[in-house]
């Protein structure tokens, strides 16, 4: 056992997380089950437990690691249909939902610029020296845009 706090797993663990996840946690008056809470319950620190479920700690523990996965699976599915039931806030779902189920919020841009004389058709109030800077930059945009192409 390497050097530092002592092993204090205990096989039960396994299948009590995965019970206190489906239904346990309701007994603490709780909306959805909270990992930290379960630990509170056990008086396990909750860095030792997460130590059980890393697969790369030198404390990890097989069936544990398992039970944690189960436990945030129901944890997901608990959170998902209180908010499709309108029991929780959207912005309190989104904030579980993002920091303890590693879901993101994710959006995509496309964007593409064409033409820059486009946006600025009266060229005629530019000096000699600004349309050439300008045909440089214009030239640099379009043929960046063919190499993604």
């Amino acid at each position: 056992m390497p050097a530092g706090r002592p092993h204090t797993y205990k096989p039960e663990y396994s299948k009590d997380l995965v019970e206190y996840f489906k239904e346990g946690f309701k007994a603490d008056d709780d909306p959805i089950p909270f990992f930290r809470k379960w630990c509170i319950n056990k008086e396990i620190p909750k860095s030792t437990a997460y130590d059980w479920a890393n697969k790369d700690h030198t404390s990890h523990v097989v069936e544990f690691s398992d039970a944690f996965e189960t436990a945030k699976d129901l944890q997901f599915c608990w959170l998902v249909r209180g908010g499709l039931n309108g029991e929780f806030n959207s912005g309190f779902a989104k904030l579980i939902a993002i920091n303890l189920l590693d879901m993101v919020d994710k959006s995509e841009v496309n964007q593409r610029v064409t033409d820059l004389t486009a946006r600025d058709p009266d060229l005629s109030m530019l000096t000699d020296e600004e349309v050439r800077i300008r045909a440089q930059i214009e030239k640099k945009v379009m043929d960046g845009q063919k190499d993604k192409a």
